[in-house]
C-alpha cells in the first residue's frame, strides 16, 4: 500500500509541477503537502471500507475452524487491533495527521510542522494530546475487555 501511495504522490506532483511556487517553500515541503492530501484521501476510503466490513461482520457466520486456544488468540489480536483503530479514529483529524506523520512516518516534528503548515509548538501539543487520548482509550478498552 505504501508503494501505491508513494506512486500516487509522484503522479500528482508531476501533474501539478507547474503550480509549484518556490517562494512559498521547498520542493520537499510541497511534496509532503501533496503526500498529506493523498494520505487523507486514502484514509477516507479506508474508513468507508472499514465501515462496510463492520456491517458485514455483524452478520451471523459459520463458526471458524481451529483449536480453542487458536480461536481465543485470534479474537484477542483482533480485539486489540480494533481497540487501536477505534482509538485512532476517535482522535481529531488534526491529531491523526500529526500521529501519522510523526509516529508512523517517522518525520521530525519540524518536518511535520512544515508539511502541515503549522507552528512547531502546535505539532508538539497535538501529539501530546493525541498520545494522552490514545493511552486513555486503550486503557479503557483493556478494562472493558477484562471485566
Amino acid at each position: 500500500m505504501a508503494d501505491d501511495l508513494a506512486a500516487e504522490v509522484f503522479c500528482v506532483a508531476l501533474d501539478r509541477f507547474g503550480s509549484f511556487d518556490a517562494s512559498l517553500g521547498s520542493e520537499r515541503g510541497w511534496l509532503f503537502g501533496i503526500a498529506v492530501n493523498v494520505v487523507r484521501t486514502h484514509h477516507r476510503g479506508v474508513d468507508r471500507e472499514s465501515r462496510a466490513v463492520q456491517r458485514l461482520a455483524a452478520r451471523p457466520t459459520a463458526p471458524g475452524l481451529g483449536t480453542g486456544s487458536q480461536v481465543v488468540s485470534a479474537v484477542t489480536r483482533e480485539e486489540q487491533r480494533a481497540a487501536v483503530r477505534d482509538a485512532v479514529a476517535a482522535l481529531s483529524e488534526s491529531q491523526r495527521e500529526v500521529v501519522v506523520l510523526v509516529l508512523w512516518e517517522e518525520l521530525s516534528y519540524e518536518a511535520a510542522a512544515m508539511v502541515l503548515g503549522i507552528p512547531l509548538g502546535t505539532v508538539r501539543s497535538r501529539l501530546a494530546r493525541a498520545r494522552s487520548a490514545l493511552q486513555e482509550a486503550l486503557a479503557a478498552a483493556k478494562d472493558g475487555s477484562s471485566g
